[in-house]
């Protein structure tokens, strides 16, 4: 027993590993935060008063199907439809809706149609009942 070698051991400490590590997270979280761009939005002061504007929805089922809020207009009748909306209310907003069978080009197309008949409030809707 006294005359036994010593056995030789390796150990590698993990410690300044895990001080690298943390130093690291520490550089990338500072960085993401850095890196957020912040908008300002500044809201009204007072109450918004006064009415809320007029709303039609154009809700297209496919190229030749529209609907004015769940009202059938042929696409030929579209454009007319819609101004005589926009001249009884000038103010209101034109809201779209597409289903997905409805290609990029049509929804384009239908776009400018609506946009051409003489309104510059035009919204996108995703799911409309």
């Amino acid at each position: 027993m006294g005359n036994e070698p010593l056995a030789l051991r390796s150990e590698i400490s993990v410690d300044p590993l895990v001080d690298v590590a943390l130093v690291l997270l520490i550089i990338l979280i500072l960085t993401m935060m850095a890196s957020h761009e912040f908008y300002r939005l500044d809201q009204p002061s007072g109450r918004c008063g006064g009415p809320l504007p007029a709303v039609i929805v154009v809700e297209q089922i496919n190229k030749e199907t529209i609907y004015l809020n769940h009202e059938f207009v042929p696409m030929g009748h579209l454009s007319g439809r819609l101004r005589n909306w926009i001249k009884k209310w000038p103010s209101g907003i034109v809201l779209y809706s597409g289903t997905n069978e409805i290609t990029y080009g049509t929804a384009i197309q239908t776009l400018d149609l609506i946009r051409n008949s003489g309104t510059e409030r035009i919204g996108i809707v995703r799911d409309y009942p």
